[in-house]
């Protein structure tokens, strides 16, 4: 005991003495094969490590009375085990990198009271509707022995406005999505590896295209920017190697441009966008 108040003695006064060392004092708590980092508002999952045949992943409500509030970055992530993530009442806060490259998730499960978020044929949403959060890598896949059998389409409802940072993130079961003409924002790395689609077409309304948010695409042979776009991010189409066919209603004076943002079919050769 006296040894262990020594050491948090230790930690304390290097706190102090170097505040910029990034030393964590906060709680941490192992419940099963996850684990909590806890502050004054409650507890986030930080980490979860995959059992094998582990198929449901249910976060705890609460720990020792104090609620579990969020997801960290890269607490669930590369978990092929997993097809159901149950999320309960008072879960609130998901890092962009929260919930990301499960190959075989199915599906969301929200918790009716859950004042955040919603799931929609397994789908996680914001609980209003308009901002899709997390698309579970094979929501309606077939798999057999691990191996891919068939690919899917999926509909974006109509309503939703934003398509949140790494949704279909490596959503490699993935050969068709349809947008709806509500949308107006796609995030960061919203598509980044979806290699299966080969076809999309943006909405007239959308406005903003965040960087790499198509990266990686290399199943997109063309593509139409709306005449309504006022944003294309950094690195936006890069790699999405067999895309050739690039028309741009947009005005050019209203189009901020990022940097590269245009694929690569070679070492250092561009493809040629027409303005509409």
């Amino acid at each position: 005991m006296k040894k262990l108040s020594m050491i948090l003695l230790c930690m304390v006064l290097l706190a102090v003495v170097f505040p910029s060392c990034s030393i964590d004092l906060r709680p941490r708590v192992r419940v099963e094969n996850m684990e909590f980092v806890g502050d004054v508002d409650g507890y986030t999952l930080v980490a979860f490590r995959n059992v094998a045949g582990q198929h449901t992943l249910t976060i705890p409500d609460s720990i020792d009375g104090s609620p579990v509030i969020g997801i960290g970055p890269m607490a669930i992530m590369r978990s092929d085990d997993l097809r159901t993530i149950e999320i309960g009442p008072n879960l609130t806060e998901i890092h962009g990198w929260g919930i990301t490259n499960n190959r075989f998730l199915q599906q969301f499960v929200v918790h009716e009271d859950n004042p955040a978020f919603t799931a929609d044929n397994g789908v996680l949403f914001s609980a209003d509707m308009t901002r899709l959060v997390v698309y579970p890598n094979a929501n309606t896949a077939v798999y057999i022995d691990g191996e891919l059998q068939a690919t899917v389409s999926y509909t974006v409802p109509d309503g939703v406005e934003v398509i949140a940072h790494a949704a279909f993130y490596h959503a490699i079961a993935l050969h068709e999505i349809v947008l709806p003409n509500s949308l107006r924002v796609i995030e960061t790395r919203a598509f980044h590896g979806a290699v299966q689609i080969e076809r999309m077409d943006l909405p007239e309304g959308l406005e903003h295209i965040g960087n790499d948010a198509f990266l990686r695409m290399r199943g997109l042979t063309e593509i139409t920017i709306p005449s309504t776009v006022r944003y294309i991010g950094d690195f936006a189409f890069y790699q999405a190697e067999n895309l050739t066919d690039i028309t741009i209603l947009a005005p050019v004076e209203q189009l901020t441009q990022g940097r590269r943002w245009l694929p690569e079919t070679g070492p250092l050769s561009a493809v040629t966008p027409v303005w509409g």
